[in-house]
């Protein structure tokens, strides 16, 4: 009986020291707080959808948007997005592959917004605004 003791004892060692470096190897992970998102989206001149946001190295700001615009697009329509209040600067995207037929609403094109500076600062910003002229009429 006492055998069987040593043996439960010392399972219960083993485990306890695996536990414990698997809660120091843990320990070690440092992740930052930051959110990324907004309240509320302005889009006038398209329909924008698969919005995505690329974060800066360390998670403070956002610093490039993608998305996919649909609607009446000229050839090469113009794209501005910004985050921020009403009236606030919007910068320049880069549109790129636009699809569809001429006239059609359901026109697509993909633009890529590299913002200027630091980018916007996250937990910060709760507008994404977006601009598309140059839509036919």
């Amino acid at each position: 009986m006492q055998r069987k003791t040593k043996k439960i004892v010392l399972a219960l060692v083993v485990i306890g020291v695996v536990a414990a470096g698997g809660a120091a190897f843990t320990a070690t992970n440092t992740v930052p707080t930051h959110a990324v998102g907004y309240g509320q989206t302005a889009v006038t001149g398209a329909v924008a959808t698969g919005i995505s946001h690329t974060l800066s190295a360390d998670g403070m700001a956002i610093t490039k948007t993608d998305m996919t615009l649909t609607g009446n697009l000229a050839d090469v329509p113009i794209v501005t997005a910004g985050f921020g209040g009403d009236g606030v600067a919007l910068q320049s995207c880069v549109v790129t592959a636009v699809t569809g037929t001429f006239g059609s609403p359901a026109r697509t094109a993909h633009a890529a917004c590299t913002y200027s500076g630091a980018g916007y600062v996250t937990g910060t910003e709760t507008r994404f605004n977006v601009a598309v002229t140059g839509a036919t009429p």
